[in-house]
């Protein structure tokens, strides 16, 4: 992949091969289609989009990555304009997916508008062989997906967690329904509703409860303590008894609990699985 073209410099290659510069600023062309691309490596500019989908067989008439005006580094995703809506759509089945860079790409229509945050759910305990690819194939069959993405460490390892974007709430509930707690090879897998950071916080304000999962099925409440109590005074620590890995710590105050949620959410692992760690409202509670 060349990697001599940055954000300051692009370059938008012609269909014949030869590089020519973008058009004048403001000038806009409404009759290309354009895709969504990302999941991009922080080392993949336009010119690499433009020559690897040239490449397999495309005819693109720009690629585009975004990079942050004030630090100028990529913002791992982009856009692929082309001339034909057919080709546009072409590219989107077959190329989805496929490794850029070292990263799985995800492909999917520039977004006129945003997707119905009722149609994201999260799957989580994957696996440590799916990819992005048996990700998407897994859930296809229960509606129109819009994106789909499986989150890895640094160095392409799955976390055990991703993300699948249905077009319409009613296949995200039915995905919900048919594969929740269901096993694939010998992990049994949690799918639900995902929801932000800031939304789970806004339902749960002063939360000083948090729910860990993934823990390793063998967990004591003394190693959980011992996890946590950097964060703040704990007033209690207790494993699920009814589900293996899974246990609660209740802070003394809404700070330490909020800090050590932040600290420990998808950020520690155990046998290469991240743990999830969410706010926990108790009935007498709310």
């Amino acid at each position: 992949m060349n990697r001599g073209y940055g954000p300051n410099n692009l370059i938008f290659p012609n269909q014949n091969g030869t590089a020519s510069p973008p058009g004048k600023r403001g000038e806009r062309n409404t009759n290309l289609h354009s895709l969504y691309i990302g999941n991009l490596s922080k080392d993949t500019y336009d010119l690499d989009l433009y020559k690897f989908f040239t490449a397999n067989g495309y005819t693109i008439q720009s690629a585009k990555v975004m990079f942050d005006k004030d630090t100028n580094k990529s913002l791992g995703f982009g856009y692929l304009n082309f001339r034909e809506e057919d080709e546009a759509k072409r590219c989107m089945e077959n190329m989805n997916n496929q490794t850029i860079n070292g990263k799985q790409i995800v492909l999917n229509k520039k977004k006129e508008q945003d997707f119905d945050k009722e149609a994201n759910i999260i799957v989580t305990n994957l696996p440590k062989d799916i990819d992005q690819k048996k990700l998407m194939e897994l859930f296809q069959a229960y509606g129109k997906i819009a994106s789909c993405k499986l989150d890895v460490y640094a160095d392409g390892k799955s976390k055990g967690f991703g993300y699948v974007q249905f077009l319409e709430q009613s296949s995200a509930a039915e995905a919900i329904a048919k594969l929740n707690d269901t096993m694939i090879d010998d992990k049994k897998i949690s799918v639900a509703v995902h929801s932000k950071k800031d939304e789970r916080e806004a339902q749960s304000e002063k939360f000083t409860n948090l729910f860990v999962r993934n823990l390793p099925s063998n967990y004591t409440e003394e190693q959980l303590r011992a996890l946590y109590q950097e964060y703040g005074e704990i007033n209690s620590v207790t494993m699920d008894q009814s589900k293996a890995g899974q246990g609660f710590v209740s802070f003394k105050d809404h700070d330490s609990a909020k800090r050590a949620l932040e600290a420990t959410n998808m950020k520690i692992q155990f046998d290469g699985q991240a743990i999830f760690v969410s706010s926990h409202i108790y009935k007498k509670e709310s």
